[in-house]
């Protein structure tokens, strides 16, 4: 059993389409798997993500204003707590002036005792 010419032909055509078709299939596959290629699918992906869990958390911030408030406030407390701290202490300490050290603290005790009345000693 041989083939005819034009059978050998069409065998051929047919295996160098097959080829082609094989070749354009490799490389497409290459391409997408391409580490840069890859890197964009990747980045695109994790924008729409992004978008997502943006678009997400507005519904639910305008769902519960409430929540939204207090995380705000705690937020903004977290981030002033220094200068609140200080307003605090300043009113708890003698209306904002600062502890007296031990020389303020002896020259009271000085005035202190001079203002006292003299004790009457017996003798």
């Amino acid at each position: 059993m041989s083939m005819s010419d034009d059978e050998l032909r069409r065998a051929r055509a047919r295996s160098a389409a097959a080829r082609e078709t094989l070749t354009r299939t490799i490389v497409e596959i290459q391409h997408r798997l391409s580490p840069r290629v890859l890197m964009e699918e990747a980045g695109q992906e994790l924008r729409e993500k992004a978008v997502d869990l943006f678009d997400q958390g507005i519904a639910q911030a305008r769902a519960r204003p409430g929540v939204v408030a207090a995380i705000g406030a705690a937020l903004l407390a977290y981030l002033l707590r220094g200068p609140i701290f200080r307003a605090i202490w300043g009113l708890i300490t003698q209306n904002g002036e600062t502890e007296p050290d031990e020389q303020a603290l002896t020259a009271r005790a000085i005035s202190r005792a001079a203002a006292r009345p003299p004790e009457h000693e017996e003798l």
